[in-house]
């Protein structure tokens, strides 16, 4: 059987890794129970005077989203070692 890399399969289709698809579960899981319910508050803030403020629940939810593996998922595990 011919190895594929890349993601790739016979039809060349894109096929996530389980690696990725249980990032995206987790992502799609915490949107659905931290961040979806905040919305109507995150818009309220954005469409008043204080709209350049961070809303108070942003940082609980960055350090929660830190907590879970789920801040800066572009940022390359390579970036973060010491030189």
């Amino acid at each position: 059987m011919k190895q594929q890399f890349g993601g790739g399969n016979e039809s060349g289709r894109f096929v996530p890794s389980v690696k990725v698809l249980k990032l995206r579960n987790k992502l799609i899981k915490f949107m659905e129970d931290h961040i979806y319910p905040m919305e109507n508050e995150f818009y309220k803030l954005a469409q008043s005077s204080s709209r350049w403020t961070v809303h108070p629940e942003e940082e609980s939810l960055k350090e929660l989203a830190k907590k879970e593996g789920l801040w800066n998922l572009w940022i390359s595990v390579f970036l973060l070692l010491p030189f």
